[in-house]
């Protein structure tokens, strides 16, 4: 009998983390952010109001688990920092890489990007990251791609700038204060649409080396929502 009064209760603890709403816990919300400039995953509209795919997908995920979620937005750098120190539960858009390996603790991922080159039209001969050897490169501030060059093999011979967003690193380019930035291709393509800067050029060729898989990512060690995020994942998936 004390074996299987401990089963059931093992059983009524986990559908209670589960199932919230079975103890009255319907109104847990899990702190979210969203950054600007990242369409069409993750922006702000002209109301000051989040939006996105990762941002509407992230939603469902956490709905779909009868948890409520409250956004607000910033800067990737500033909402990156949050999410480390904890005054974020989790973000929706965070790519897997070694240098955020011992902060976050990621979902499974649910999207994969490659990067390209962006210069402006008059620019010739810039096809790769050897191309850009002793040119001046811009990328947004503690993104991913900034991970990525810095421990290249080129890293020492490449001149890295950042700006907060990549809408500013695309205006920089196409101003001629720096060379190229490295984005993401589809974030390059959907920036210069959405903009009007038509004096620049997405490079076809995808940057070697480099592949972004983006995950719901949690502060590291918090297991309870992790597990929440990729069991609603899966399911909205």
């Amino acid at each position: 009998m004390k074996r299987t009064t401990g089963h059931l209760l093992l059983i009524v603890l986990a559908t209670a983390f589960l199932c919230p709403e079975c103890f009255g816990s319907t109104h847990i919300t899990i702190k979210s952010a969203c950054e600007h400039d990242y369409p069409p995953f993750s922006m702000v509209n002209s109301n000051g109001h989040p939006e996105g795919f990762s941002k509407e997908l992230f939603e469902a995920a956490v709905e779909t688990m009868d948890f409520q979620v409250s956004f607000t937005t910033g800067p990737w750098a500033e909402i990156k920092q949050m999410l480390i120190e904890g005054q974020l539960d989790a973000l929706p858009l965070v790519a897997r890489t070694p240098e955020r390996e011992p902060f976050f603790d990621f979902t499974f991922p649910y999207l994969t990007l490659h990067a390209a080159i962006v210069t402006r039209d008059d620019v010739t001969g810039i096809e790769s990251l050897e191309d850009l050897v002793g040119r001046t490169v811009v990328v947004m501030k503690a993104d991913n791609v900034e991970e990525f060059l810095s421990r290249s093999k080129l890293a020492d011979q490449l001149s890295i700038k950042t700006t907060e967003t990549y809408l500013d690193a695309l205006k920089e380019v196409s101003k001629g204060t720096y060379d190229a930035v490295v984005i993401p291709r589809l974030i390059g393509l959907r920036l210069i649409k959405l903009s009007g800067l038509g004096n620049l050029k997405v490079g076809e060729k995808p940057v070697e080396g480099f592949l972004q898989e983006f995950c719901f990512a949690v502060p590291e060690g918090k297991t309870r929502h992790l597990e929440l995020l990729n069991e609603g994942l899966s399911i909205v998936v």
